[in-house]
Formats: structure tokens, C-alpha cells, sequence
């Protein structure tokens, strides 16, 4: 959930590719009587895609504009990333947490208490996994949201 969102903002082309192919690989996958040597083939550019997209991502300098865009939409996925469930959420969270760690190392943002405490709070929503509330996480991530401008 997390990857996708770095991904649109190094090369938004890929973004589609990337999907694309994993969907064909699934549907070939799960279809029954699918041609092995074609899904083989199919699997073999996916990851050769994401090979290079790993690469490119590796040596990536992520500025501080860059990365309260990540922060923006990442968070902007309150929904989606709340349906995938709790480790979905987790990884955001952390991914978040991360991205403003980061951007605070070189510069402050005239609410960053308020950002910290919104982080702070989606740290405890993921805190126990038998206590996870999709509802509540999504609702919590919008709060963040809205705070990074």
C-alpha cells in the first residue's frame, strides 16, 4: 500500500505498469488451466520491472518537498490502506513516522507538534491488532492528513 505511493511520485508511468503486470501474473495464477510458460514469462517482466524501479528507488534523494507529498498521499489513502487491515495500517504508520522523522532532520513545520501527536495517535491505533478499527484508523489518518500541508 505504502510502495505504490513511492512509486507515483519517482516515475508515475510505472505506477500503471507495475499493476498492471501483477494483475495479469494473479489472473494467470489463479485461473485454472492458465499456460504455466506464459505465466512465467509474465512474472519474469514484472520483476525485472520491479527490478529496476528497486534500483531507481535505492538511489533516490528525497527532498523535503518530495517527501510531505509522500506524507500527503500516503495519508490521503486513509481508506484504502484502513480496509487492507491492520498491518497494511502499521506500514503506513511507519512509513509516515519515518518520512517525518526525515523531514524534520533539516526543517520544522509551523504544526509538527500537532503532526507528532496525529502520528503518536496512529501508532495506538495499530498498537493491538485484536483492538484495530479500520473506521477509526481511516479516521485518524484523514486527521493527519489534513494537518500536512
Amino acid at each position: 500500500m505504502v510502495l505504490k505511493h513511492v512509486i507515483q511520485d519517482a516515475d508515475p508511468g510505472a505506477t500503471g505498469e507495475l499493476k498492471a503486470g501483477i494483475d495479469q501474473v494473479y489472473a494467470g495464477v489463479t485461473a485454472l488451466n492458465s499456460n504455466r510458460l506464459q505465466v512465467a514469462s509474465e512474472a519474469a517482466s514484472v520483476s525485472e520491472l520491479a527490478g529496476r524501479l528497486a534500483t531507481r528507488l535505492n538511489a533516490m534523494k528525497f527532498d523535503q518537498a518530495q517527501t510531505l507529498r509522500l506524507m500527503k498521499s500516503i495519508s490521503g489513502d486513509a481508506d484504502a490502506i484502513a480496509e487492507q487491515g491492520e498491518r497494511p495500517a502499521e506500514q503506513a504508520t511507519m512509513a509516515l513516522d519515518s518520512l517525518f522523522i526525515a523531514y524534520s532532520k533539516n526543517g520544522k513545520l509551523a504544526n509538527d507538534t500537532q503532526i507528532r501527536a496525529a502520528i503518536n495517535g496512529l501508532f495506538r491505533q495499530v498498537d493491538n491488532p485484536s483492538d484495530y478499527d479500520g473506521f477509526k484508523f481511516a479516521a485518524a489518518m484523514k486527521s493527519l492528513n489534513g494537518l500536512i500541508e
